[in-house]
Formats: structure tokens, C-alpha cells, sequence
């Protein structure tokens, strides 16, 4: 693996690190603690099934489309980066996903 790249994965893992911290940082975990053992589990593990196989599908959508065009980019390396347009969309403002999407398809390419 290159050094850039290392050095990208160590910002970001540290950065989601402190994003974590900063965010747990007013939890009141005595309140918290009552409300996690009352969840339904079995449900929350529908739930992320469901959301594993629309991201899967999401994917394959994107490998059958570039297969389409000639372009003979590995399955794995599709999923990984609608994976991160994914969480880039969902914590980022506005569509950050589509080109962040491009520039990791790029690189693992």
C-alpha cells in the first residue's frame, strides 16, 4: 500500500475517532442504558440486513452499469466505494458522495 494512502486512512480513522468522542461527549449513559435494553434486537438486526442487502444491490446496479460501458472494474471495488459515497452522503453536506465515489474508484483502480 503506498504511503499516501496510509496516511489518508490514519486522518480519517482519526477523525472519525474525535467525530465519536465529540459526539458521545454529553451522553448521560444512566438514561441511555434503560432505553438499549428495551430495544427489540432481533428487529434491529432486520433492519441492518435490509439496509446490507440495499447497499448490496446499490452496488451491483453500479458494477452492471460500468460492465456495460467497458470498463472492467472489480465487484469489490464498486461495493467499497459505494460504501464510503454512502457514509460521505450521510455525514456530508449536500451530494459529496458522487464525487468522492469517482475519486475512490479511481484510486483502487
Amino acid at each position: 500500500m503506498k504511503k499516501s494512502s496510509r496516511i489518508i486512512q490514519a486522518t480519517l480513522l482519526i477523525l472519525i475517532t474525535a467525530g465519536i468522542l465529540w459526539l458521545l461527549r454529553d451522553v448521560d449513559f444512566e438514561q441511555t442504558l434503560p432505553v438499549i435494553r428495551g430495544m427489540d434486537f432481533g428487529l434491529l438486526a432486520v433492519v441492518f440486513m435490509l439496509s446490507a442487502g440495499n447497499i448490496f444491490l446499490y452496488a451491483l446496479r453500479w458494477h452492471v452499469l460500468l460492465r456495460a460501458t467497458g470498463h472492467g472494474i472489480a465487484f469489490k471495488n464498486v461495493l467499497i466505494a459505494t460504501i464510503s459515497a454512502i457514509a460521505i452522503n450521510t455525514s456530508g453536506p449536500g451530494k459529496l458522495g458522487v464525487p468522492a465515489k469517482a475519486f475512490v474508484m479511481k484510486k483502487l483502480e
